[in-house]
C-alpha cells in the first residue's frame, strides 16, 4: 500500500500543534528516523471454561452470549499513527505524524496485507522533546467510522453467520458485514520514551534509525447476544451487527487494542481471567520490561457473568449494564514493575457514569502467577479480585 499524502486528524486527543523551529540558530539534533510496522501476534484459543458454581443459574435461555467467535476478517479503517510528547495529564503536544491515510484506508487485521501496511515508509522525528504516546486512528474527528467483519459462533447448539446485510443468521457460509462505530482508536505508550535534547556541538548530528513495532491480537476481540433470550440490562457493550433493541441475534466488536515497542524480538505475551469474567493480556519486553496490554470482556455461555471493574452481575434487575461495560474492552495505561518484584496494572475499563459510580481497574500488587489481591476503582473504593494465569 503507497504512504497516502499526510494529514493529521484528530481523534478524540486534545493535541496541541508546536511547529519545530526552522532558524539557522536551533541546534536541536537531527532526532530519528522511524519507520513503523503494524504485528499481530500468533491467537490461540483458549478454550476458557468455568465449572459450574454454587448460586449460578446455568440457564442458556437466559444467559445466551459467547466470545467464542471464529473471526474469519475483521477491517478497519487505519486514518493515521502519531507519535507525540505525553503531558502526563491525558493531553499531549508536538505530535510527529508516522502514518497517515485519506481515502481506501481498510486494512484486514488478519489478512496478509497487513504486513504492507506501512510499506517501509520511514518519518524523520525532529526537534526537541520527549516523545512516548503512540496513537492509532480508526476514524477522523468525532464522525462515525465503519468496520466491516466476517465471523461465525456457535450458540445454544447453533451455529450462527455474519451476512452482508442485517442480523446473524443460520444460513451459510460467513459473508461480510458492515458496523458504524465511534471513537477514536487505540493508545500506547513507549517503555522508554525517546529524548530529543538540543544538541550542543557545531556539527549537526543524524537521525538514528528507529523501528516502533505496534503489537495486537484479534482473539476474542467480538462476542455474540442472543437479545430475544437476555434482559436489556444485561447487554454489554460494543459496536454490534444486529440490533440488542429488537431482539436479534447480535454480534459485537469490542476496543482493539495496540501496545507500542523498539525492541527487536517480539513481546512476551501472558493472559490472566480475572474475577472469571474478563481477560487480561500483558505484554513484556525481553520477558521482563513491562510493555502494555488490555482488559477485556469475556462471555461464558450459560452464565451470568460479572463485571471484573464493580463485580455487578450484569443480569441483575436494575443494573444499567449497558452503561457498566459501555466500553468491553480497553488498554493497560498503568504498567511498571515495583521494588518487590510486583506490577501496577491499570485500566479505564467500565469508567465511572451516574449509573456506574465504580469504573476503572488499578491492582498496585499484581504478580505474574495465579493470585488474588485488591484494586481499587477511580472513585478510590477497593475491592477484591482473583487472577488465574492462563
Amino acid at each position: 500500500m503507497p504512504f497516502k499524502s499526510a494529514k493529521f486528524l484528530f481523534f478524540g486527543f486534545a493535541f496541541l500543534w508546536l511547529p519545530a523551529c526552522s532558524s539557522k540558530e536551533d541546534k536541536s539534533n537531527q532526532g530519528y528516523l522511524i519507520k513503523t510496522e503494524l504485528l499481530r501476534m500468533s491467537d490461540t484459543s483458549l478454550n476458557l471454561t468455568k465449572p459450574r458454581g454454587a448460586g449460578l443459574v446455568p440457564d442458556n435461555d437466559r444467559y445466551a452470549w459467547t466470545s467464542d467467535i471464529d473471526i474469519k476478517s475483521l477491517k478497519l479503517p487505519i486514518r493515521s499513527i502519531v507519535l507525540s510528547e505525553f503531558t502526563g495529564d491525558s493531553g499531549t503536544q508536538n505530535p510527529q505524524v508516522l502514518y497517515s491515510c485519506d481515502t481506501d484506508c481498510d486494512v484486514d487485521l488478519l489478512g496478509p496485507e497487513l504486513t504492507n501496511l506501512l510499506d517501509d515508509q520511514s518519518v524523520q522525528v525532529t526537534g526537541t522533546g520527549t516523545f512516548q504516546q503512540v496513537s492509532v486512528s480508526f476514524g477522523e474527528g468525532t464522525d462515525n467510522w465503519t468496520g466491516k467483519i466476517t465471523a461465525e459462533f456457535t450458540l445454544g447448539g447453533q451455529t450462527y453467520y455474519t451476512k452482508s446485510s442485517g442480523a446473524p443468521t443460520t444460513t451459510g457460509p460467513a459473508e461480510e458485514s458492515s458496523y458504524t462505530a465511534m471513537g477514536g482508536g487505540s493508545v500506547s505508550y513507549l517503555p522508554s520514551p525517546l529524548v530529543l535534547a538540543e544538541q550542543m556541538g557545531e556539527e549537526p548530528v543524524e537521525a538514528v534509525p528507529l523501528t516502533i513495532k505496534l503489537y495486537f491480537n484479534a482473539l476474542y476481540t467480538a462476542f455474540a447476544v442472543d437479545s430475544s433470550k437476555v434482559s436489556p440490562v444485561a447487554h454489554p457493550g460494543g459496536f454490534c451487527v444486529g440490533d440488542m433493541n429488537n431482539n436479534e441475534m447480535t454480534l459485537c466488536t469490542q476496543r482493539l487494542v495496540v501496545s507500542a515497542s523498539t525492541q527487536e524480538a517480539a513481546p512476551t505475551r501472558e493472559r490472566y481471567m480475572i474475577n472469571e469474567a474478563s481477560l487480561a493480556t500483558l505484554y513484556f519486553d525481553n520477558d521482563t520490561t513491562p510493555l502494555g496490554g488490555s482488559l477485556q470482556q469475556y462471555l461464558l455461555e450459560g452464565y451470568p457473568n460479572r463485571g471484573t471493574v464493580n463485580d455487578v452481575d450484569l443480569t441483575e434487575p436494575g443494573t444499567d449494564g449497558a452503561a457498566t461495560k459501555a466500553w468491553a474492552s480497553g488498554p493497560i495505561f498503568g504498567f511498571s514493575e515495583n521494588a518487590d518484584g510486583t506490577f501496577l496494572v491499570s485500566t479505564t475499563i467500565g469508567e465511572p457514569s451516574a449509573s456506574n459510580e465504580n469504573g476503572g481497574f488499578r491492582a498496585k500488587a499484581f504478580k505474574r502467577e495465579t493470585h488474588t489481591g485488591t484494586y481499587e476503582t477511580s472513585q478510590g473504593n477497593e475491592y477484591s479480585y482473583s487472577a488465574v494465569k492462563l
